[in-house]
């Protein structure tokens, strides 16, 4: 069945009383129960009790439209909806992915029509289990009666709901952050066990459609941004009728499917299950849940989410228009750390001069990479040491030296009309695609702009995984990413491998840095370079991963009197620029290093190299050296001299017409 997934923003005044993910159950309850004489069956509460309700009149309803954190016995509920088909009548039924699947195996069982029957779940986080609701209600409201709970009170607001607890005493009300019960069920400590383990997650829901708060999608469709909530559909059955009845009630807009369920990882994958769950249940045993759970370690409230808010209202201002000045934009990875990544995207900016196309890199707005011209990124690096800031000040003013340009960018409706007019934007190169270092920034590496231009062209050029998998959370997103590429270029051959394991044809590309000759390299450490090495021998050091072996060791009796680590903050090189690193590189007898760019510039300039294996990352360097004939990469020493970089020029003709041809031609 093909999923598409909608944005829901409620405009009904009974509708916007009722939760975000409740407002479209109300519209379709109201639909079902007013307009076509049906029932409506749903988790309903009365007190601390949660059960399965049913509800045939409209004053039945409200039981029905509010969270409950609470595993809930199904009861009659799968009988009497067979009975309500048996009668012909129209029934909406609404659980959790599990509950409709019993549903409709119970169904079909009993030989019994769906044809009136339409289902929906929700995105189940997971189902807390009943007893530690009951024990955190004894020690929570002690020698009280528990009159009304309500899970999702929206105060202060939608995104930072409140636990209320109405009393024969009192009206207990605390911040989800706060409250004991909110706290074990968001880090997970008190599901079900079997929901660790979810048989229906993701393609396995068999509900004609899932309804959730849609979290995340603000920062997309702000547009869309309601404080009493917003919600997620994700149709897969029945898309007319859901559609149809939405529509009289509320504005429905088709958004990405990836990016909505990306946004939403609780569509797709289980909850993991903490590594101290025995102790926690030890802790209960001997001093009780509200005990336990002040012991689990709090890190829910996420600072930089705050900082963030406050940088989207201060900082982020109204984008520059690229006119006709640029006609591609480069997603790359950012920042002034790594020496490879600022001379990939160097040399990507090169190359496409050379085409006759004038670019411009973009760069997401999170807080720590624009607030304030990246200050919060500048504190971090003063506390760690003022020698750090000052190497990061020579590479940024070395970057724009070279004519690097970046424009900061946010998902509002300036910025998204801005991109738009770019005619053509280039994913890459280096890892924009490991999730597993910049997860919350794959939506926008992978070109996932929301309002799809098709007059844009999105391809990756050179772009990698880091690894060889994709989590399953993430498969989604790149799919539909995928599918809108006009072209798709890869880094290694492993990266290859998975795109087509993922149902589309890849290209393997050279790096960029690749592209560039070493007379073009040796032009560039002229201009550029501010500091000159040592003149006697020596050897550079460049382990970007913990040095598991004794480098002069490694080396032997031919071991250079120097070495020079430039990662060491209290060495005289490591005040240095990427052009700097490229000109000690150059000068270097021998090079040791565990980077993939550091074994290119090798490369280029015929240096003898020992590299050491990164875990997780030797895949690149691998498929490099393959290419070049070279069977033992690791751990040894490696005459650079000796291999003949004409091997990769067939390569390097395809990656230059990949690029080129994939791009537009209207940049005159």
């Amino acid at each position: 069945m093909e999923e598409k997934a909608y944005c829901v923003y409620h405009e009904n005044k009974n509708i916007l009383r009722s939760s975000s993910s409740g407002g479209v159950f109300f519209a379709i309850a109201d639909h079902y129960i007013r307009i076509l004489k049906g029932v409506v069956y749903g988790v309903a509460s009365a007190g601390k009790e949660v059960f399965f309700g049913r509800a045939e009149a409209m004053e039945d309803l409200p039981s029905l439209m509010t969270s409950k954190y609470v595993s809930c016995p199904m009861g009659s509920s799968l009988f009497d909806c067979a009975n309500d088909l048996i009668r012909g009548r129209n029934v909406f039924f609404t659980g959790t992915p599990c509950q409709i699947y019993a549903l409709k195996s119970y169904l079909s069982a009993k030989h019994i029509s769906e044809e009136k029957l339409l289902t929906a779940d929700v995105f189940c986080h997971g189902v807390p289990q009943k007893r530690y609701w009951e024990q955190y209600l004894r020690e929570q409201f002690p020698n009280e009666e528990i009159n009304r709970v309500n899970f999702r009170h929206k105060k202060p607001s939608w995104t930072a709901f409140s636990l209320q607890v109405t009393t024969n005493k009192r009206t207990y009300s605390s911040p989800l952050f706060n409250d004991p019960y909110m706290v074990a069920f968001l880090k997970n400590y008190i599901l079900e066990e079997r929901c660790y383990s979810c048989s229906f997650k993701g393609e396995r829901h068999v509900s004609d459609f899932s309804m959730g708060d849609f979290w995340g999608g603000n920062a997309y469709y702000p547009e869309f941004l309601n404080p009493q909530g917003t919600s997620l559909i994700v149709i897969r059955s029945n898309a007319a009728t859901v559609l149809g009845i939405l529509n009289n009630e509320c504005r429905v807009k088709e958004v990405d499917l990836g990016l909505a369920l990306f946004l939403n990882p609780a569509y797709s994958v289980s909850p993991k299950r903490p590594s101290d769950m025995d102790c926690f249940e030890t802790e209960i045993k001997k001093r009780g849940f509200l005990y336990a759970v002040s012991h689990i370690s709090n890190d829910l409230l996420n600072g930089h989410k705050c900082l963030k808010t406050i940088a989207n209202a201060f900082f982020v201002k109204r984008p520059k228009s690229f006119g006709k000045k640029y006609d591609v934009g480069i997603i790359t990875d950012y920042g002034y750390s790594n020496f490879g990544n600022r001379l990939q995207n160097y040399a990507l900016r090169s190359v496409l001069e050379k085409a006759g196309f004038r670019s411009a890199n973009l760069s997401s707005t999170a807080f720590f990479r624009y607030a304030g011209g990246s200050l919060a990124s500048d504190l971090i690096a003063l506390f760690k040491g003022p020698r750090r800031l000052i190497r990061k000040a020579k590479i940024k003013m070395a970057c724009r030296k070279s004519g690097e340009i970046t424009f900061p960018f946010v998902f509002n409706a300036n910025h998204k009309k801005n991109l738009s007019s770019l005619p053509n934007v280039i994913l890459g190169s280096d890892q924009i695609w490991n999730g597993e270092y910049n997860h919350s920034l794959l939506p926008f590496n992978l070109g996932v702009f929301c309002d799809n231009n098709e007059n844009q062209n999105i391809i990756s050029y050179a772009a990698s995984f880091g690894n060889d998998r994709v989590s399953a959370a993430d498969l989604p997103l790149f799919r539909s990413a995928f599918s809108n590429m006009t072209a798709i270029g890869l880094r290694e051959l492993g990266g290859v491998r998975l795109v087509k394991a993922l149902g589309f044809e890849g290209k393997l590309n050279l790096d960029p840095t690749l592209l560039l000759d070493k007379r073009d390299w040796k032009l560039a450490v002229k201009r550029f370079s501010t500091k000159r090495p040592p003149k006697k021998s020596y050897c550079l050091k460049y382990i970007l991963s913990p040095e598991i072996a004794n480098t002069k060791s490694l080396f032997g009796n031919k071991t250079p009197e120097t070495m020079i680590d430039v990662l060491e903050p209290k060495s005289p090189y490591f005040l240095i620029n990427h052009f700097d690193f490229l000109r000690l590189i150059e000068g270097a007898d021998y090079v040791y290093t565990d980077s993939f760019h550091a074994l290119v510039f090798s490369l280029i300039f015929g240096k003898k190299i020992m590299i050491k294996k990164r875990e997780g990352m030797e895949g690149r360097i691998s498929s490099l050296l393959s290419l070049l004939g070279v069977p033992e990469q690791f751990d040894r020493i490696i005459d650079c001299k000796s291999i003949d970089l004409s091997l990769l020029s067939s390569i390097k003709d395809e990656s230059i017409t990949f690029l080129v041809k994939n791009l537009t031609t209207h940049h005159g």
